[in-house]
């Protein structure tokens, strides 16, 4: 009898060393989340819709996309998984499971909906012509005393902002963007109902875990495009994008 038990303690113990521990069985399903700006490829040698992504990564979707989607060079944003366990010779690119995927024109991105706040409490503070709040979201501007910033926006009210397009966050820390905003200049009319627009590139940086305006350059146009083109291109984007050009008042 006492062999037979010893026999099936033995026995127990080998059979909890074979099982998988709860770690290991975990990290079979942890796949790499990804969210993908590019556009809907078709591979005629495959016969299937992948994904380019504007780096010009390739991912090959483990399901057919939706028929609205089988539009070769459609802009898309793609949130997904990397499947990595499904790698073959016949994969283009890096197998994707698709979670979600929107018309480009129409995604809007964690980073976008960051950058507008960031951008609005900007606008806000030039109107209130309030240093202190400037300086709570925009670190371009820490050095700037009182009679710096009343030179600096004496000539200008209204400042308003219309539109924000971003790209996907670098390591958690970065955002890189551009927007379309505009401000009243006294002595300044213009094409667009006497508002001065400007298109502007930006950078935030997540600074003591809060997102802060770090960085702006001048936005330059294709060669053959006007930036009055460019503006109009960029508000119609806006209302197709959040449903109005005064981000301000935007409810997303």
């Amino acid at each position: 009898m006492m062999k037979l038990l010893t026999r099936m303690v033995i026995l127990g113990i080998l059979m909890c060393c074979l099982l998988p521990t709860p770690s290991v069985a975990a990290s079979k399903s942890d796949f790499q989340s990804v969210r993908i700006k590019g556009m809907v490829w078709f591979v005629s040698s495959m016969d299937l819709y992948g994904i380019m992504s504007e780096d010009g990564k390739k991912f090959h979707p483990i399901k057919k996309l939706p028929n609205e989607f089988l539009i070769d060079g459609l802009p898309v944003f793609v949130e997904g998984k990397i499947r990595d366990d499904l790698v073959g010779e016949r994969m283009w690119g890096q197998p994707l499971e698709v979670v979600k995927i929107f018309k480009a024109a129409k995604y809007i991105a964690p980073e976008d909906r960051e950058a507008i706040k960031v951008l609005v409490t900007r606008m806000d503070a030039f109107n209130s012509k309030d240093l202190a709040k400037l300086k709570s979201v925009d670190v371009v501007a820490k050095g700037l005393t009182a009679e710096q910033f009343d030179a600096w926006i004496a000539d200008y009210g209204q400042f308003s902002l219309h539109y924000v397009d971003t790209s996907p966050a670098i390591a958690g820390t970065t955002i890189n963007g551009v927007c379309v905003y505009s401000r009243q200049h006294s002595n300044s009319i213009d094409l667009f109902n006497g508002a001065n627009y400007t298109v502007m590139n930006f950078t935030l940086s997540k600074i003591d875990n809060i997102w802060k305006f770090t960085a702006a350059s001048s936005y330059v146009p294709e060669i053959g495009t006007s930036m009055d083109q460019v503006i109009s291109d960029m508000l119609d984007k806006a209302n197709e994008k959040y449903g109005t050009t005064d981000l301000a008042t935007w409810k997303g």
